[in-house]
């Protein structure tokens, strides 16, 4: 399991998703050392948005010197500058993870609370791309985005081609999310819109992988999800066990062996009517 390091609390977007918003971590860079210094692995830079770190380049540095994996989660927004994008690049960053919520502005700019700051976003990730980097998208789908699921397939592929892996990360109840929950849809209504999407990604050569979501909600995809992966592959599962559990609902479920079940966030919010 990669430490995830987030190293700085302050960011350029007012996300209604972020699930990092009032989260207190400490940023102080000796500690941040001490926690990549214990790890063996990999380490996922966060936030935040860390570009805006002054501390970024000796974190990258360290984690590198060790012999790690680093990715760098970001909005992508500062990515915009050529040189910015590059330095990162060179810096040997293994893994950009862009925040991309929506390929259309309006909502966009509802979901980031941040008007006109989409242009900026899509010119990062096409500065990366031009730079040759590894990069995917991580997709949080909330009731404003997703209806248009099959749609943002459709312009990573035409307009990003080069991306060759997406995470679709169901909103989670916590953070902003937490206080307002108008931003979570069932999982009735999104698992038709999320199967079409996902069949649609495969017939692109678009990977992709699956979260927060039950595994019974992806039909014929389920194997895609990231508690099976972690199953069958033996991977630490006590991140998950802490974050989500099984309901009366699951007793029945072809993939009680291989789901830890539903959010308890989203149950707390809702309680099981949430998973009919």
């Amino acid at each position: 399991m990669a430490l995830v390091l987030p190293i700085i609390n302050t960011c350029n977007q007012n996300c209604r998703f972020c699930s990092a918003a009032g989260r207190a971590e400490k940023t102080e860079l000796k500690d941040l050392f001490d926690l990549i210094d214990s790890e063996k692995e990999s380490v996922t830079i966060s936030g935040g948005e860390p570009i805006l770190s002054e501390n970024l380049p000796a974190i990258i540095k360290h984690i590198k010197q060790r012999g790690l994996f680093c990715e760098l989660q970001t909005n992508g927004v500062l990515l915009s500058n050529i040189d910015l994008a590059r330095k990162l690049t060179e810096a040997k960053v293994d893994l950009f993870n862009v925040n991309f919520p929506s390929h259309l502005l309006k909502i966009a700019d509802k979901l980031t609370r941040t008007s006109g700051y989409h242009q900026y976003r899509l010119a990062g990730i096409l500065n990366l791309l031009k730079l040759r980097a590894s990069v995917r998208l991580t997709h949080v789908i909330t009731r404003q985005n997703y209806r248009h699921l099959l749609a943002y397939i459709n312009f990573v592929a035409k307009k990003l081609s080069s991306i060759k892996f997406i995470q679709f990360s169901f909103v989670k109840a916590t953070g902003r999310a937490d206080v307002d929950i108008k931003q979570i849809p069932s999982y009735k209504i999104v698992s038709p819109f999320l199967k079409k999407a996902l069949a649609k990604s495969q017939e692109n050569g678009i990977d992709f992988i699956v979260d927060h979501i039950p595994m019974c909600c992806l039909g014929r995809f389920a194997q895609k999800h990231v508690d099976y992966k972690k199953i069958i592959s033996g991977a630490d599962r006590r991140y998950a066990a802490i974050e989500k559990q099984k309901i009366a609902q699951c007793r029945h479920c072809k993939y009680f062996n291989f789901c830890p079940g539903v959010r308890k966030d989203h149950l707390k919010v809702f309680g099981d009517r949430i998973f009919k």
